[in-house]
């Protein structure tokens, strides 16, 4: 596995400065794939996207998505 470092510190303090320009930057970068179903298969949780990709996450990496149970 390739290891990476942040390029820029991620304990920025937030500002209403700083929380406009992200607003502004997410407006102007609308790439277009958003998620448009999620499932739960096994102890894993599925993200599809509109372009038919999806992103597969373990549940065990995520407490917060614990109570999740495959129907």
């Amino acid at each position: 596995m390739k290891t990476i470092e942040a390029k820029a510190p991620l304990d920025r303090p937030l500002t209403a400065a700083a929380l406009d320009e992200a607003i502004e930057r997410g407006r102007a970068n609308r790439s277009g794939v958003n998620a448009s179903c999620v499932s739960v298969e096994g102890q894993r949780l599925v993200i599809g996207f509109e372009d038919g990709s999806a992103v597969v996450l373990p549940l065990k990496h995520y407490p917060e998505f614990g109570d999740f149970a495959e129907a």
